[in-house]
């Protein structure tokens, strides 16, 4: 091996080191102009399964994503403004930042740009409503679905089983 070789495989690792370190000061939004709400989503300890959407202030739809299973999610991309931030949870049942019931009582969020706004969100204190539907004869009514309303707007739903056992949580 001729001593050529060993200084162009020098000067190639110099590059590539010089642009790997060019690389690592990419800032963290790679579009200007843009921010996010990010958090965990609990039930006390324990991380929670949900959906999340971002909501412009006149409760158009604006952005979506998924917890992990940490409870963790964000939502990437928004625009500096103000959302509403709503978590879509088991059941069906809706919450809104801050522990609101409903979007129009939601709290606004405030995104900056290139800022990522925490919103950590508890679930707010829940139980479950259960039961057995049955025909006129005391049949059990297979797959009911059942629907749970509050002051008239649907606040959760879900299936029953083929023997009309059915839980809806809350």
């Amino acid at each position: 091996m001729s001593r050529a070789v060993p200084k162009r495989l020098g000067l190639a690792a110099v590059i590539l080191i010089t642009a790997m370190m060019g690389l690592s000061a990419i800032p963290a939004f790679a579009d200007p102009g843009t921010g996010s709400i990010g958090g965990h989503l609990m039930d006390g300890d324990t991380p929670i399964s949900a959906f999340v959407v971002a909501y412009s202030p006149d409760n158009s739809w604006i952005a979506e994503t998924f917890t992990d299973e940490n409870g963790f999610y964000r939502l990437d991309g928004l625009t500096p403004g103000d959302y509403k931030v709503g978590f879509r949870l088991p059941g069906f049942v809706s919450q809104y930042a801050h522990q609101k019931l409903s979007l129009d009582a939601a709290d606004l969020i405030t995104v900056g740009d290139g800022e990522e706004v925490l919103l950590d969100e508890q679930v707010l204190p829940h139980g479950s409503i259960g039961g057995q539907v049955t025909t006129s004869t005391g049949e059990p009514s297979p797959n009911p679905y059942i629907l749970v309303y509050r002051d008239f707007d649907l606040f959760a739903q879900n299936a029953g089983d083929a023997e009309g056992n059915y839980v809806v949580p809350y």
